[in-house]
């Protein structure tokens, strides 16, 4: 139920973002150059995501070592300087792991012998903050870097082997994350922008 509440409440910021955007810009303008712009400016951003895993234990925290995945936030963007902004935001991370078909069998006397096939999948929904400093030359390229939260919101995951046989408990995913994102990009002049990003786990 929390999920379906924050997705709404997701819908309805996304929805209003033009009015706010536009109510940001003639309240909290300044002037560079001769060239008025707002000092605070509101935005969405569609990422798609590849997930990677390195660990050296025999298995890992996900279904599988490499997982992909979307996010959906709503972003602010705060200048200082004429070439320094702070970038943040709040958006929903979305992550899927699956793995390639397995079987295992555990031959016993008792009632915990059997055979099993199938693969093993994880869906994942995270709450993510970044709090990035980005730099820029303007029309041609801007840098960011800085620390990035997640919040696990939801998990539901699906082993075949059930779970009274499997011996680990490296399953349970943590709640909460913190990571290090470097990324680079470019901005149009109408407003759109690309860019990628590499983020990495610290916790």
């Amino acid at each position: 139920m929390p999920v379906i509440k924050l997705a709404r409440m997701m819908t309805v910021m996304l929805t209003c973002l033009p009015l706010l955007a536009n109510a940001v810009g003639m309240v909290d303008e300044n002037t560079v150059d001769g060239v008025t712009s707002p000092k605070v400016r509101l935005g969405t951003r569609l990422n798609l995501n590849e997930v990677g895993e390195i660990t050296d234990a025999p298995w890992g925290v996900y279904a599988d070592r490499i997982g992909f995945g979307a996010t959906l936030s709503f972003d602010v963007q705060y200048k200082f300087l004429p070439w320094l902004y702070l970038h943040s935001g709040i958006g929903l991370d979305y992550r899927y792991f699956a793995s390639e078909h397995q079987e295992m069998s555990l031959e016993c006397d008792c009632e915990r012998g059997g055979f099993w096939s199938g693969k093993n999948k994880d869906y994942l929904l995270y709450l993510e903050v970044p709090l990035l400093a980005q730099a820029q030359i303007p029309g041609i390229i801007y840098f960011e870097v800085g620390p990035v939260f997640d919040f696990l919101l939801m998990r539901k995951s699906e082993f075949y082997i059930p779970k009274e046989h499997r011996q680990d408990k490296c399953h349970d995913d943590r709640f909460f994350g913190a990571g290090l994102s470097v990324g680079v990009g470019h901005e149009f002049s109408f407003g759109l922008f690309v860019d990628a990003h590499l983020s990495f786990q610290l916790t």
